[in-house]
């Protein structure tokens, strides 16, 4: 109980980037930032904040990956952050799904 930890993990979700800042911006626990230092749990899409600066090869040289996200866990449950992220990812699939199939149609 009571530990802290950040981790960083490449989003698997069809759509590199934008799938990845959606996954990130879809979450309802993890709070969008860029310093990962509070309590409460975080989350940031490195390469549309940190380092969106930088030329899309240099952050793949670095190992920022379109998809990559990295959260810093907080004091919440962790089963609800797990709920957060599963949702999140299923209404980004569910999302792209539907996309793909309007694109499909037209």
């Amino acid at each position: 109980d009571g530990v802290q930890t950040v981790c960083s993990f490449r989003s698997r979700v069809a759509g590199g980037a934008a799938a990845a800042l959606d996954v990130a911006k879809r979450t309802e626990l993890f709070v969008s930032a860029t310093s990962l230092g509070g309590v409460e749990s975080l989350i940031c899409h490195p390469a549309g904040m940190t380092h969106a600066a930088m030329a899309p090869d240099a952050r793949r040289r670095a190992g920022i990956a379109d998809g990559l996200l990295r959260v810093s866990v907080g004091i919440e449950d962790a089963s609800d952050l797990l709920a957060d992220f599963e949702a999140a990812l299923e209404r980004v699939s569910t999302s792209i799904g539907a996309k793909e199939s309007a694109a499909a149609l037209a």
